[in-house]
C-alpha cells in the first residue's frame, strides 16, 4: 500500500495508467501511513475495494453506494457524481491521492491541483474490464489484492459455470427503451462474463457488429434477432424501472425465451459496473436465474 507520506511528496501530479505506452508506476513506501483516497467515478469505488483501499469520499449514482456491494463502503463518504465534479467536497476529504477516470470532462487539472491526480483509461471493449480494476491496483500498489480478488473471481466463475453452461441455445443480454433495443455482446462486460463461465452469446445480427464497448443498438423490430434463447433484460432498478416497456411490446411477449418463462429481470447499474464485485453479483445472479 502506498503511504501517506509518499502521496504527499507528488502533490499537484497528473499520471495516466492504462493507456498503452503511458503507464508509469507510482513509487511505493514502506513508512505505513494509511493514505486518504478519492474515486470520482462509481466503477472506481469498485475497484479500489476489490483491491484493499477504502477510500474516504466516493462518487456513486444518487445518495447510495452500489447495492452489489453488499455494506462494504458503508465507511465510505458519498457524493452524488450525476451532479459533476464536486471539486469543494474533494478538498474538504483532504486526499492524498485521486483517482478519476480520463477523459474531458473530468476536471482532472483543477484536481490536481488538489492532489496527485491519477487518470485511470477505460480500455474497449467493457469485456477487458479486468485491465481496468488492474489499472487501479497499480495506482493503489495494490497487486496483493488484486491477486486475491482474481482468485475468488475464478472461483465464482467456475461455481456458476454448472448453470451457465448448461443453458440451452445461446443467451443475449438486452435493454429495452422507447427509442429501440441495445444487445450486449460477448465482449460487454456482462455478456464477457456469460460467456467466461461457458455460456454461449447470441451473435450480431447479419450486416451489423458490435461497437468498440461491445454492444448494439437495433430497432424494436430487430428484437427477435438479437434475443437468445435465454433473456437476461436490464432495467435501471435504481430509477424505479421495470420490465412494463417491454411487456407492452408485442414483439417482446412472442419470443420464446419469454414463452418459456427463460427471461429474467436484472439491475443494469450491477450488469454494466465494470468491477470484481459487480461481476460476482452478475455470476451468482445469472446462474441462479437459469437454474429457476
Amino acid at each position: 500500500m502506498l503511504s501517506r507520506r509518499t502521496m504527499l511528496g507528488a502533490l499537484g501530479a497528473s499520471v495516466l495508467l492504462g493507456a498503452c505506452g503511458t503507464r508509469e508506476s507510482l513509487p511505493a513506501s514502506a513508512d505505513g501511513d494509511t493514505p486518504r483516497v478519492v474515486t470520482m467515478v462509481p466503477a472506481l469505488l469498485d475497484a479500489a475495494l476489490a483491491v484493499g483501499t477504502v477510500p474516504v469520499l466516493a462518487a456513486v449514482v444518487g445518495s447510495t453506494a452500489p447495492a452489489h456491494l453488499d455494506g462494504r463502503a458503508d465507511q465510505v463518504e458519498l457524493m452524488n457524481g450525476m451532479l459533476g465534479v464536486d471539486v469543494e467536497r474533494v478538498v474538504g476529504a483532504r486526499p492524498d491521492l485521486i483517482l478519476t477516470q480520463a477523459g474531458e470532462e473530468n476536471e482532472a487539472e483543477r484536481l490536481g491541483r488538489v492532489a496527485r491526480t491519477v487518470e485511470i483509461v477505460v480500455p474497449e471493449p467493457a469485456g477487458r474490464w479486468k485491465d481496468y480494476v488492474g489499472s487501479v491496483a497499480e495506482a493503489l500498489d495494490g497487486a496483493e489484492g488484486l491477486a486475491a480478488a482474481q482468485a475468488e473471481h475464478a472461483r465464482r466463475v467456475e461455481a456458476a459455470r454448472p448453470a451457465l453452461a448448461a443453458l440451452r441455445g445461446t443467451c443475449s443480454v438486452l435493454q429495452v427503451s422507447a427509442d429501440g433495443v441495445r444487445s450486449y455482446g460477448p465482449d460487454s462486460f456482462a455478456g464477457s462474463l456469460l460467456r467466461e463461465a461457458g455460456a454461449t452469446m447470441t451473435a450480431a445480427p447479419d450486416g451489423a457488429d458490435w461497437n468498440s464497448d461491445g454492444y448494439l443498438d437495433v430497432s424494436r423490430e430487430q428484437l427477435a434477432a438479437v434475443a437468445g434463447d435465454t433473456v437476461f433484460l436490464m432495467v435501471r432498478v435504481a430509477e424505479g424501472e421495470d420490465d412494463s416497456e417491454a411487456r407492452r411490446d408485442p414483439l417482446w411477449n412472442r419470443l420464446d425465451a419469454v414463452a418459456q418463462g427463460r427471461a429474467h429481470v436484472v439491475d443494469r447499474g450491477t450488469w454494466v459496473h465494470r468491477g470484481y464485485f459487480s461481476a460476482a453479483h452478475v455470476l451468482d445472479e445469472a446462474s441462479r436465474l437459469a437454474q429457476d
